[in-house]
């Protein structure tokens, strides 16, 4: 059971840290490492449960094969750990693992094991051949140089990085110290195999330092635990079924379920990394694009602030010159500064417009709420915009029956950007015809619609008419002053009244109602 969840381990550890970062060259490495230590586990632990000596032979010498390899997957671990990119020569892997491959090779061939023989029930004695002096050789020369790289590295670290290769490097140490012991030199030249079958289990001292020094010391993402638990949960069950099989047919069955426990964990794996790895992008984008809004209002208050004063002093300036301040003035003169007043009178009114928007949307908008008859505003508006509407040929009307219309609320916000402003753009997105006001109420209630035979709303129009800045498509022709605030302020007013806005229209040129519905005063 310990070999089975020390080979599980292996394999959920190098998926973690390889789908967290497959570009790494170290996750690469350490992903070749831990599928070789698979093969060669399970070929230690098939030899270990085979009773001809024929297949013990060749499954002796698989273990080898996966042996060779296991020492060069550890070699290459050690070079390019922990670099994200490869740092070592292209021409220098070639060759390692051109010899790697011979001497996987060789220790297929009865160079290096000849021949297996029981000398009791459970006991062989093994014969050996020269090869097995390449292979020793080569295996200790791998497994001292990735020692030596690691040490080196070691000891030119400091702080946090140097912890992590301290963890590593002691998992190393033990492990190899194991498995050059009881996995070579006693069978290899002692004759004592017993403990063969265990070589899984010493890949444990390494995988749990790793293991620590990932999660101790954050050095790879490991946000996918959970998921790599419930992969290895799985894993070790299907471990446990391999050794208690009896059949060499279901055991090599169930050999095939466990690589395929571990292929579906790996994809498992990488999807939910995928999944986590764009949410954490969406949450980072979100909070940056946040912070980039504030400092957007927070510029655009300032500069409408100092905007504001600009204007206000010069209308200051045009309305004392109409009132005689500075002495009598030339007719000319007078109808200039009419004409100049009421220009910075609509400019003040745009940067208030923007100023308002920026608070509310702040939520630093403050409401004076009192009782106060809204038919009685909206009557005062309708008469006070009526000569504009004339003056472009419109109609201007309000029907308004006897009722109770008083609101809670506050008056001066309801009136300048609720009311004014709707019936406002009704008279200035009609050309020609009609303007008309409807108020009643009923069950509680109050609702004002405002009707008119203007330029209509389109449908795309339609679903950004309340938003901030939300400017219609052709707008702008029709009212070259358009901040796109106008409405996104009224909504918030009314909703922060308990009301409801929204707009209606059976499309461009066929003009467009605007429905105010508030509760009455209690």
């Amino acid at each position: 059971m310990l070999v089975g969840a020390a080979v599980a381990g292996a394999a959920m550890l190098a998926l973690v840290v390889y789908v967290s970062n497959s570009r790494s060259a170290t996750a690469q490495a350490l992903l070749l490492y831990s599928a070789v230590t698979i093969g060669w586990s399970l070929a230690n632990f098939i030899s270990y449960r085979l009773t001809d000596e024929v297949h013990i032979l060749w499954a002796i010498r698989l273990v080898l094969f996966f042996a060779s390899w296991h020492a060069y997957a550890f070699l290459l671990l050690a070079l390019e750990f922990p670099n994200k990119v490869n740092k070592t020569k292209g021409w220098a892997l070639a060759a390692l693992a051109g010899w790697t491959g011979l001497v996987s090779a060789l220790v297929m061939t009865p160079f290096v094991y000849e021949r297996v023989i029981f000398i009791g029930p459970s006991s062989i004695e093994t014969s050996v051949g020269w090869g097995i002096i390449v292979f020793g050789s080569t295996v200790l020369v791998y497994v001292s140089a990735g020692v030596v790289f690691l040490a080196q590295k070691l000891l030119r670290t400091s702080g946090v990085e140097r912890r992590q290769y301290e963890f590593v490097f002691a998992g190393v140490a033990i492990t190899f110290f194991f498995i050059l012991t009881f996995n070579f030199i006693l069978p290899a030249f002692f004759n004592i195999a017993d403990l063969i079958p265990f070589g899984g289990l010493f890949q444990l001292p390494l995988i749990a330092l790793t293991a620590y020094a990932i999660l101790r010391h954050h050095l790879f993402n490991v946000k996918i635990a959970a998921t790599a638990l419930l992969i290895f949960i799985l894993s070790v069950i299907s471990v446990s079924e391999i050794i208690v099989a009896e059949d060499t047919a279901i055991m090599v069955f169930r050999i095939v379920i466990f690589l395929l426990i571990l292929l579906s964990g790996a994809l498992l794996i990488r999807g939910v990394y995928k999944e986590i790895s764009q949410r954490e992008l969406i949450e980072a984008q979100e909070k940056e694009l946040e912070l980039v809004n504030r400092e957007q209002e927070a510029l655009l208050h300032f500069l409408s602030h100092e905007v504001k004063g600009y204007l206000a002093k010069g209308e200051a300036g045009f309305a004392a010159i109409i009132d005689g301040a500075y002495g009598r003035v030339s007719e000319g003169l007078e109808t200039m500064a009419k004409l100049a007043l009421q220009e910075m009178r609509a400019g003040v009114g745009v940067v208030m417009g923007i100023l308002d928007a920026s608070n509310l949307k702040k939520g630093t908008v403050s409401y004076k709420k009192e009782p106060f008859d809204f038919k009685k505003i909206v009557e005062a508006i309708v008469g006070e915009m009526r000569t504009s509407a004339e003056k472009k040929g419109l109609q201007l009307s309000l029907t308004a029956p006897e009722g109770v219309y008083t609101v809670m609320g506050d008056d001066e916000k309801l009136r300048q950007h609720v009311v004014r402003n709707l019936i406002g753009n009704s008279i200035t997105y009609t050309p020609s015809g009609s303007v008309s006001v409807f108020l009643g109420g009923k069950g509680g209630r109050v609702r004002m619609v405002v009707e008119d035979t203007g330029v209509g709303i389109s449908p795309e129009d339609m679903e950004k008419l309340f938003t901030e800045g939300g400017h219609g498509q052709d707008s702008i022709k029709v009212n070259v002053h358009s901040t796109g605030f106008g409405l996104y302020i009224a909504k918030q007013i009314v909703e922060a009244h308990g009301g409801k806005i929204w707009a209606e229209s059976e499309g461009v040129g066929k003009g467009s109602r605007f429905v105010i519905d508030l509760p009455t005063a209690a």
